[in-house]
């Protein structure tokens, strides 16, 4: 009966308003997050086209360094100097092979007749981006687990294979592939055989574990108290300013793009939070519109809601018609706003699918979902309480 007595009173064009308004700014929110959501999985996975957690740090090399032979590598106070960082979360050193390392290569049990002088390089396991199950060595072991950078099976295929009329190898038959390993230095020779168990897109090197050759440099080199050449650092964020400054201070070289690749990632983020911020803009000044449009309506019927006080109705009861209004606008608003986010995601997957080789999962995301709630939840909440307040004013007025 409430409701009979004031709906005559309502503006449909104000509550018009702001059901677009509103639509407006929570589709610009709810897109946003479900851009993120889906964006985060490909750019922080391991094969991430702008992965950009680890950088490896090296010393230019330059001419007076190739003159005098004098080593461009890290030294003990450089080492404690980046571990005392605080947008470095941790921090590795390359252990290099200082023996000689020949290697001659079969394939099931045929010899190619390719041999060739080869290095090793170790890093702690943290920072080694795969982890087989061959990954392992222990003392007396008589095979090494290998680990090449992939890059380097598509030069053998494509370049060195077709040259030679060599056999191409796949993936899945790199586990055939046997190396005959010799070590010697220090008066010393040793066979090995090696097998590449893996392949690496961060490190751009020929990785062992780093427990075998920490023994082999102590068996078969005289030179265990080798400073590091490369580094290789963990970072909180790696467009941080002061990290980029710290390099450029000390005069140290990043591998590869690593930082630009960083920046992409600081730079969708700053784009993303432009995004919401526009959108949780648009909303608040929907909301405000709605409760606007409330007000005017209260001040319509001041004399039926007066009178109606008078006659004993409580608050509630007088509140419930304008909140049920809120109710089914914020719902429609809501609704309509998640089917606009996931008719956005069908149009712009297809444009993250030609980027990238991963495969991203259709449909909203539970974070869109939780954002969605959030809004509709904080919108009803102040509506109530601004509706409450202002009846209890007139109620508390009156009697």
């Amino acid at each position: 009966m409430v409701f009979k007595l004031l709906k005559h009173k309502i503006s449909k064009n104000q509550l018009f308003g702001f059901a677009i308004a509103n639509l407006v700014g929570l589709s610009i929110i709810l897109l946003g997050v479900q851009i993120y959501s889906d964006l985060n999985p490909v750019l922080s996975s391991k094969d991430s086209f702008i992965q950009d957690e680890y950088i490896i740090l090296t010393k230019n090399v330059s001419t007076l360094n190739t003159f005098t032979g004098k080593s461009p590598s890290f030294s003990k106070q450089e080492i404690e100097r980046l571990y005392d960082q605080s947008f470095i979360e941790k921090v590795g050193l390359f252990e290099a092979s200082h023996f000689n390392v020949r290697a001659n290569i079969s394939f099931v049990g045929k010899q190619f007749g390719i041999a060739t002088d080869m290095f090793f390089e170790s890093v702690p396991n943290d920072f080694v981006d795969i982890n087989p199950k061959e990954w392992n060595y222990k003392a007396g072991d008589t095979e090494i687990p290998i680990i090449i950078p992939r890059s380097y099976l598509d030069l053998y295929n494509f370049g060195f294979a077709s040259g030679k009329s060599l056999p191409k190898i796949s993936e899945g038959l790199i586990s055939s592939i046997l190396l005959d390993i010799q070590l010697s230095g220090n008066g010393k020779f040793e066979s090995y055989k090696g097998r590449i168990v893996g392949f690496s897109k961060r490190l751009n090197t020929i990785l062992v574990p780093e427990s075998f050759l920490v023994d082999a440099n102590k068996e078969f080199s005289n030179n265990t108290e080798v400073q590091p050449l490369r580094v290789i650092i963990k970072v909180k964020n790696s467009s941080d300013p002061e990290l980029a400054q710290f390099i450029k201070k000390n005069g140290y070289m990043v591998d590869g793009n690593q930082l630009d690749t960083g920046r992409a990632r600081y730079f969708l983020n700053i784009s993303v939070g432009i995004v919401l911020f526009i959108g949780i803009l648009i909303s608040v000044l929907a909301c405000y519109v709605l409760i606007l449009s409330i007000y005017l309506l209260l001040e319509k019927n001041i004399n039926s809601l007066e009178n109606l006080v008078l006659l004993g109705y409580p608050n509630k009861a007088i509140v419930r018609p304008y909140f049920c209004i809120t109710f089914i606008l914020v719902t429609l608003t809501t609704l309509l706003a998640l089917l606009v986010t996931y008719l956005g995601q069908q149009a712009y997957l297809p444009l993250i699918d030609k980027v990238t080789s991963q495969t991203v999962s259709k449909g909203v995301d539970l974070s869109t979902w939780i954002s969605s709630a959030l809004v509709f939840i904080a919108i009803l909440v102040f509506s109530y309480l601004v509706i409450s307040r202002k009846v209890a004013r007139i109620s508390a007025f009156k009697r």
